[in-house]
């Protein structure tokens, strides 16, 4: 029989454990996103794409749309560090006091990032996540990880899930290109 202090031993090692396999997760999706824009030509990049964000959106625009997540949601982390856990009904936006709406954000988003280069779109998702990495590294494992699962942690959605759901978007992009 163990003590409560060995219990507690081990199940620091196990919310470590599972905040390394969270921080891999989110290195793996960029690393894979990072490496998919940077395969694509540029008449690949200026492909119009279907995302449901809005209207003349194009390939290359989802890159500083990621960034734009990845930022809130280590802003968010980082907040979670230092201040109150949001409530279990307080999405993103409210907890960090963002009055605009989903599709108002998204837009100003577009607009700020529309005429700047791929290079520096990319160099932008590379400082988003890099920011979200470091922010849920210094969070303790029981304001970051909401369960046992390899998805059970806070910054799921836009660290790595929100990359695979316009991955599609991509893909039926660049294969209406190639389509007669």
């Amino acid at each position: 029989m163990s003590d409560g202090t060995e219990r507690s031993a081990s199940d620091q090692t196990s919310a470590a454990g599972g905040t390394s396999r969270a921080i891999e997760l989110i290195r793996a999706a960029h690393r894979e996103t990072d490496a998919l824009f940077r395969s694509l030509d540029p008449a690949q990049l200026e492909r119009p794409v279907f995302t449901g964000e809005g209207p003349r959106w194009r390939v290359r625009d989802l890159i500083a749309h990621y960034a734009l997540w990845q930022t809130l949601a280590a802003r968010s982390a980082e907040k979670m560090a230092s201040d109150r856990m949001p409530a279990a009904d307080e999405g993103l936006r409210k907890y960090l006091g963002i009055p605009e709406e989903l599709d108002e954000l998204n837009d100003r988003s577009f607009q700020d990032w529309r005429d700047r280069g791929v290079e520096e779109a990319l160099r932008e998702l590379r400082a988003a996540n890099d920011r979200l990495i470091a922010a849920i590294e210094a969070l303790p494992a029981d304001r970051f990880l909401t369960g046992d699962g390899p998805e059970d942690f806070r910054g799921w959605q836009p660290g790595v899930n929100h990359l695979r759901q316009h991955r599609e978007h991509i893909d039926n992009a660049l294969r209406e290109a190639t389509q007669p």
